[in-house]
């Protein structure tokens, strides 16, 4: 058999074996392997460094991480989609967003005008999720961190309550059903995904201490 085709079937078979393992396993494996090498050829320290690497990939891999990527990605639907929806006076249909007030105009969206410091303080809600997931080597930490996240997602809820509440009542209109849009339900979904991030998080607590008692 020629070279090249040895290394061609090789390779297609290991295509195929590859194509059989979920993301998860072809990462142990392969974490699998490096501690192997490390254990029988590396030196004291990269022993040591391979463990501790191994461990942040396991623990980034919790069902947490997905919960907190999921809430910072709804936060984030925040600046785009409106929290208010509402007919001025003249008849025009504007939009209350994070970043301002916008009025439709010949099918263009057009700011009236900006709210920095809410769009300011909406950004920093949508990112604080994803910092949260590097906390994971200390869960308390991460624990402690989800929660302020919730009461800054409720504060949140609030200032946007009170803008919508100020941009109605200049037109003599009151915040009603009808006028609420995704953007305020967007808040307590955030929340939900964030609470059963706590509970991944003490999940591991509990698999943790068992590990332990088992020692």
């Amino acid at each position: 058999m020629h070279i090249p085709s040895l290394t061609f079937n090789i390779a297609s078979g290991y295509l195929k074996l590859v194509e059989s393992y979920s993301l998860h396993d072809i990462l142990f494996q392969i974490s699998a392997a490096m501690r192997f090498l490390v254990l029988f050829y590396g030196k004291k320290e990269h022993k040591k460094s391979i463990f501790v690497k191994e461990e942040s990939l396991i623990m980034i891999q919790r069902i947490q991480t997905l919960w907190l990527l999921v809430a910072a990605v709804i936060l984030l639907g925040l600046f785009v989609f409106p929290f208010v929806s509402f007919i001025d006076l003249v008849g025009l249909g504007k939009q209350i967003y994070v970043t301002g007030i916008y009025s439709s105009n010949n099918n263009e969206s057009v700011r009236e005008s900006a709210s920095i410091a809410l769009a300011i303080y909406a950004g920093i809600v949508t990112i604080i999720p994803l910092l949260i997931i590097f906390q994971y080597k200390n869960r308390k930490r991460q624990v402690l961190f989800i929660m302020v996240e919730i009461v800054l997602v409720v504060l949140l809820g609030i200032w946007m309550w009170s803008t919508a509440h100020t941009t109605l009542d200049v037109i003599n209109q009151k915040l009603q059903a009808g006028n609420i849009g995704v953007g305020f339900f967007l808040l307590p979904v955030a929340i939900i995904f964030l609470g059963m991030a706590i509970g991944g998080i003490r999940n591991d607590e509990k698999l943790i201490k068992s590990a332990d008692r088992l020692r």
